[in-house]
């Protein structure tokens, strides 16, 4: 299903939608507020939070709208979903909401198709999209700062990105004291308390695709053995299929950040003359 380019709904359509709740327990309990519904064959998302409830998420999706809002219009083409931002009160589904909606398409996930059913050139070519659009997002000043395999979606053939709660402006980073982090994607440096850079973005985007290069995920019991895991003992072992993609991930995870390359028209190239 391809996503539409445009689309724009008022508050009086919106509210008057029979809208899924898509919110879990206890993130609804904590104020969060995530809908969806279906139109034209297409499903959208609602996503919203009511005002003084759990702060924590208040400031995340007040950092996602202001994250949206920074962008021209030429940068949010290339790295996001068409969006629509409503800012106003409303009463949906019985919750009276006072912070902004963000409404957004559905889009597939970009990495739900195993790697086994692409060619080689078809792996490289999905990775070079996947790094052109974070290549994207860090030349408009952002770092997503908490990437997942989820967080990369198709939008006619293209990858965009999605979920910017814990992005932070790069001119920003060294002032931001809060590490939110999922440690399964946490770069070194970050278990040691450094903040968050273009080299963490990278890390974890290596994770992502070593993930499903091997379409297994990473095991650790607790924060703890996280930290040892990617500290220490992280060794890249990829299927024999795929061992031309190990120098890469070998540059995307080096576990000493000054080391990592964080140029990523350099791995994108690297991608391209690899041979296979």
């Amino acid at each position: 299903m391809q996503v539409q380019n445009s689309f724009k709904f008022n508050l009086e359509d919106l509210c008057s939608k029979k809208l899924i709740c898509a919110t879990k327990p206890k993130s609804l309990a904590l104020g969060r507020r995530v809908f969806y519904w279906f139109e034209e064959h297409q499903q959208y998302w609602l996503k919203t939070q009511t005002l003084k409830s759990e702060k924590v998420l208040e400031d995340s999706f007040q950092n996602e709208l202001e994250f949206y809002l920074s962008l021209t219009h030429q940068q949010a083409k290339n790295i996001t979903l068409p969006y629509q931002i409503l800012s106003h009160s409303a009463e949906i589904n019985h919750f009276n909401i006072a912070m902004p909606l963000l409404v957004l398409p559905h889009a597939k996930c970009l990495f739900v198709e195993s790697p086994q059913t692409l060619s080689i050139d078809q792996i490289k070519h999905k990775m070079i999209q996947v790094l052109s659009v974070l290549e994207n997002l860090h030349k408009a000043g952002w770092l997503h700062a908490d990437l997942k395999a989820e967080h990369f979606v198709e939008d006619n053939s293209y990858a965009k990105l999605i979920d910017f709660e814990q992005s932070i402006k790069i001119e920003d980073v060294q002032n931001t004291k809060a590490l939110n982090a999922t440690p399964r994607y946490m770069a070194p440096e970050l278990f040691h308390a450094e903040a968050k850079s273009i080299e963490s973005d990278i890390y974890a985007l290596g994770i992502i695709f070593y993930e499903w290069l091997k379409q297994e995920r990473l095991f650790a019991n607790n924060y703890y053995d996280w930290a040892v895991l990617h500290c220490q003992k992280l060794e890249i072992e990829l299927p024999e299929a795929y061992l031309c993609f190990k120098s890469t991930l070998n540059e995307m995870l080096h576990k000493q950040k000054k080391l990592r390359l964080s140029d990523i028209s350099a791995l994108k190239i690297g991608l391209i003359t690899e041979n296979v």
